[in-house]
């Protein structure tokens, strides 16, 4: 299916509001030009995705990623995998990473029929095992205000992905509940810097059996539209941790 934003108010309104927040006004109060501002630093938003949903990223022919990738001014890949799972990276700056992760959702496989953002969806954002603490906080305080201020449910699985040493943040709610959810957790890891070695996760290190305890998806899941990662009622954790017993999926933490 070709892939093409929702063309709705509702959602170039919130595309705007992501694109102009943040943002210094050309002239000051007396009219005065202000001296160019150094530009936002640029970041890079991975997100794991089940494989069926690249196609509808990158569109017939790639024509959906190129519109991205102009009209953003952004880096945007979705690199080929055999597996069950992929990772769309965005690299820009934060506010323009989040608009184009709006952009996004609506066109992934399992939303396509709403035509509007008034729909739940799932995100999962990878981040590496020494920011996970910043997130969580002591005894769980910080990742419950995030769950509060954003209105977005939030999980950290405690398993890293295998052969890797990031670990998978999980977000339900409204589309821009969860974006917003992942600008404010970008924002903290931003104050803290990664620590120790850095091993991205390579989506063709999947583990099959192991995807309950990383956040992962399974070949079932990506043919029949599951949900992947801790399948245990349906429905995730709310205290700060997830997963059970360490598994085989990263290196030990620190």
């Amino acid at each position: 299916m070709d892939s093409e934003p929702i063309n709705s108010d509702e959602f170039k309104q919130e595309r705007d509001s992501w694109d102009q927040e943040g943002k210094r006004p050309a002239e000051d109060e007396g009219g005065q030009s202000n001296k160019r501002a150094r530009p936002p630093p640029p970041v890079d938003l991975r997100i794991l995705l089940q494989s069926k949903n690249a196609g509808a990223i990158i569109g017939k022919g790639g024509t959906n990623i190129k519109r991205l990738r102009s009209e953003y001014k952004a880096t945007v890949t979705v690199p080929d995998c055999t597996g069950p799972e992929r990772i769309l990276t965005i690299s820009a700056d934060l506010n323009t990473a989040c608009s184009c992760l709006l952009d996004i959702v609506p066109v992934l496989e399992d939303y396509q029929q709403h035509k509007d953002l008034n729909f739940d969806c799932e995100l999962r954002m990878l981040v590496h095992q020494s920011q996970a603490g910043c997130i969580i906080g002591r005894a769980g305080f910080k990742i419950k205000e995030l769950r509060e201020q954003t209105e977005a449910n939030i999980k950290v699985y405690s398993e890293c992905c295998p052969g890797s040493t990031e670990r998978v943040v999980a977000l339900t709610g409204k589309p821009e509940k969860c974006i917003g959810a992942i600008k404010k957790i970008i924002e903290l890891l931003q104050k803290a810097p990664i620590k120790g070695p850095n091993t991205p996760y390579d989506p063709f290190c999947f583990d099959e059996f192991y995807a309950a305890e990383y956040g992962g998806y399974t070949t079932y899941d990506d043919t029949r539209g599951g949900r992947g990662g801790d399948r245990r009622g349906g429905q995730f954790s709310q205290r700060g941790g997830g997963g059970g017993p360490r598994g085989r999926g990263g290196p030990p933490r620190g």
